[in-house]
C-alpha cells in the first residue's frame, strides 16, 4: 500500500550522494526516533478516574450529549450500531443497573463516550491526553471482565469502537489489537457466514462488514494475511442510507474497495505472489486497475475521485469526510500499484514504467491537494491526517531529486510547498505533537534544484549520476525543459511515441482521463518494495501501522 513509506539504506545513499549532504539522513533518523518514543507514550493507559460501575451525574449529563454527537458525526462513517436499542438503554434510569450488570455493554457504553467526546473537542493530539482518552481508558479496563463472559454480537462492537478511537493520532500503536479482536470474535460466532438470532439481521450485518473494512485495510497496510477469507462469507451487506449522504450507501462502496484490496494482497504483495511471472504480475495489476475503476464509476458523480476541487462544493462534515476518504482511498491504491509496477521487470517495460512514474506523480499531486480539506483534529484518524500526506511528499521529494531539470519539476515543487505548508499548520494546531520538521523536505528539494540549474548555467552539467531503476549509473534525469507529454524513452534511450498518444494498448495500465503525462521511464527514482533493512516513519517496533506493501 501507500500509506506509509520506506526509506531504505540504499535509498537514502542516493539521495544523499545525489543532494551532495546528509541533511535527509538526519532528518529520516530524527522523526524516525521522534515517533518510536510517541509509540511508547501511547501504549501507556493509566487507571481511569471514572468509576466505571456509578459514574457521576456530570459523566451521565455529559454522555447524553456525547451519545448524540457519536451518533451524529461518527455512525454515518461506521453505522453498525443499533440506535434506538443503544439508546433506550443509553438515557433510561436502567443505566446504572446494566453499567453494574453488563460488561460488554458497559464497556461499550464508555467507547462510544470516547469518540462522541473527541468529536466534540475533548480529544488532544497528545498520547494519554484529553477528556476523551478518560472514556476510553474506562472501557479499556474492562476488558479484563468483558473477555471472561460469552462472546456476543455486542462485545464485538465494543472492540470495534474501540479500534475507531485507536486509529486517531493519540494512539499510534494500539489499532491493530482491538481490530484483530473484533476479526476473531466475528469468526468464532460465523458472524459473517449465518444469521445468528431472528430480528438482529440488520445489526449483524452492518457489524461484520464493518469488522471486515477494518480488517482487510489494516491487514493489507501491515502486510499481513487477512483472518477473513473472501470465500468464506454468506451473508449479504444490508443497504445502508444516511440523511446526510443521501442516496450514497458508504458502507458498501467501503467494503466493495475492501474486496479490490484484499484481491489484490493476494495476487500481487503476499509472500506466494513473489513467484509470479512477469506476465502474470501485468496481467493482474491491469485487472486490479480495472476493477479499481469500475468502482470508480459505481460511486455518484460528486463523490467519484477526480478533481479534489469538487470537494468544496459539498454542503456538510459528514459528506466531506466521505468524500475525502473516497478519494484517498482510490490514489491509496493506485499508488501501491504503480509502485510495485515499477519493480517488475526493471529496465524491460519502458512504455509501463513511464505509465507508471505517471500515475505515482499524480496520485501524490492530487493527495496533497486534498490536505486542504482534511481537518487538522484528534478526530481525524492518523493515516487522513499524517501517512498519506507524509507519502506523497516523500514521493514529489524523490521525483524532484532525481529530476532536478525536469519540466514538471517546478509543479513538484509547488507541490511540496503544499505539504511544508500543511504539515507545518499541523504542528501549530496541535501545539507541536506532530512533526512539523516534515516541512523540511521542501526546502531540501527546492536548494537542491536551485544548485543543480547553478551548475547547469555555469557549463558543468548536473551535478554527477544517481542509480537509475535497473541499478546502473546512468544520466541523472530527463533533459532540461523535456516535455513528457510529448516524448517517452524506449530501451535504447531513443524517443518513441508515447502510448498515450496511440491510445495505450492492453500491454499497458491505462491512466485516469484527465493525467496526459507519460514519465520518462528512464528516468531515475527509485521506488522500495517490501524492505527489510528500511526506515519506518512509525518507528522500528514490530506493531508497524499503516506500512508500505509497495
Amino acid at each position: 500500500s501507500s500509506t506509509l513509506s520506506y526509506f531504505s539504506e540504499k535509498k537514502i545513499s542516493s539521495l544523499t550522494s545525489l543532494l551532495g549532504h546528509s541533511d535527509v539522513r538526519h532528518l529520516i533518523n530524527h522523526i524516525d526516533s521522534d515517533i518510536a518514543r510517541w509509540q511508547e507514550r501511547s501504549k501507556t493507559v493509566a487507571k481511569s478516574p471514572i468509576d466505571a460501575d456509578a459514574p457521576s451525574e456530570e459523566v451521565i449529563r455529559q454522555g447524553h450529549r456525547y451519545i448524540t454527537v457519536y451518533f451524529d458525526q461518527v455512525h454515518p462513517l461506521y453505522p453498525f450500531l443499533n440506535r434506538s436499542s443503544f439508546e433506550a438503554i443509553a438515557l433510561s434510569s436502567d443505566l446504572l443497573y446494566n453499567l453494574s450488570n453488563d460488561k460488554p455493554w458497559a464497556a461499550l457504553y464508555y467507547a462510544v463516550l470516547s469518540l462522541g467526546c473527541i468529536h466534540d473537542g475533548g480529544g488532544s493530539f497528545a498520547p494519554a491526553s484529553g477528556e476523551a482518552h478518560k472514556y476510553f481508558q474506562t472501557a479499556v479496563s474492562l476488558l479484563p471482565e468483558m473477555l471472561l463472559v460469552r462472546r456476543t454480537l455486542a462485545t464485538a462492537q465494543v472492540f470495534i469502537v474501540q479500534a475507531i478511537y485507536a486509529m486517531n493520532y493519540c494512539c499510534l500503536s494500539l489499532e491493530d489489537v482491538p481490530i484483530a479482536q473484533a476479526a476473531s470474535i466475528a469468526l468464532s460466532l460465523g458472524l459473517g457466514k449465518r444469521y445468528s438470532h431472528p430480528g438482529t439481521e440488520v445489526e449483524q450485518s452492518r457489524t461484520f462488514w464493518t469488522i471486515y473494512c477494518l480488517e482487510k485495510e489494516l491487514s493489507f497496510h501491515t502486510t499481513r494475511s487477512s483472518a477473513i477469507s473472501d470465500s468464506d462469507i454468506g451473508i449479504p451487506l444490508t443497504p445502508t442510507r444516511h440523511e446526510s449522504l443521501a442516496e450514497l450507501d458508504w458502507l458498501c462502496i467501503w467494503a466493495s474497495y475492501c474486496r479490490i484490496m484484499s484481491r489484490a494482497y493476494e495476487r500481487l504483495f503476499s509472500v506466494s505472489a513473489t513467484l509470479n511471472s512477469d506476465e502474470v504480475y501485468h496481467d493482474e495489476i491491469d485487472r486490479t486497475h480495472d476493477m479499481l475503476r469500475e468502482w470508480k464509476d459505481l460511486i455518484p458523480r460528486e463523490y467519484r475521485p477526480g478533481k479534489p476541487n469538487r470537494i468544496q462544493y459539498l454542503e456538510n462534515n459528514i459528506t466531506t469526510a466521505v468524500k475525502v476518504r473516497i478519494f484517498l482511498l482510490y490514489y491509496n491504491l493506485v499508488t501501491a500499484l504503480s509502485r510495485l509496477e515499477l519493480h517488475i521487470g526493471e529496465g524491460k517495460y519502458m512504455e509501463r514504467h513511464s505509465q507508471s512514474k505517471a500515475m505515482l506523480m499524480e496520485s501524490a499531486r492530487s493527495i496533497l491537494e486534498i490536505t486542504q480539506f482534511i481537518p487538522i483534529a484528534p478526530s481525524t484518524p492518523t493515516w487522513i491526517l499524517g501517512h498519506l500526506p507524509l507519502v506523497a511528499t516523500f514521493i514529489l521529494f524523490e521525483f524532484v531529486v532525481h529530476n532536478p531539470t525536469h519540466i514538471e519539476t517546478a509543479r513538484n515543487l509547488s507541490f511540496l510547498d503544499v505539504s511544508a505548508g500543511y504539515f507545518s499548520r499541523a504542528d501549530l494546531i496541535s501545539g507541536g505533537d506532530m512533526h512539523g520538521e516534515i516541512s523540511q523536505f521542501s526546502h531540501i528539494a527546492r536548494s537542491h534544484v536551485m544548485s543543480q540549474r547553478e551548475a547547469l548555467a555555469a557549463g558543468s552539467g548536473p551535478l554527477g549520476a544517481s542509480l537509475g531503476v535497473n541499478g546502473s549509473q546512468e544520466d541523472g534525469g530527463c533533459r532540461p525543459g523535456q516535455n513528457i507529454d510529448r516524448v517517452s524513452h524506449g530501451a535504447s534511450g531513443e524517443p518513441c511515441d508515447s502510448p498515450m498518444q496511440n491510445g495505450g494498448n492492453a500491454a499497458t495500465p491505462r491512466l485516469p482521463q484527465q493525467n496526459q503525462n507519460v514519465f520518462d521511464a528512464q528516468a531515475n527514482f527509485e521506488v522500495s518494495v517490501l524492505g527489510s533493512e528500511s526506515h519506518n516513519f512509525l518507528g522500528r517496533t514490530g506493531q508497524q501501522k499503516r506500512t508500505m506493501t509497495s
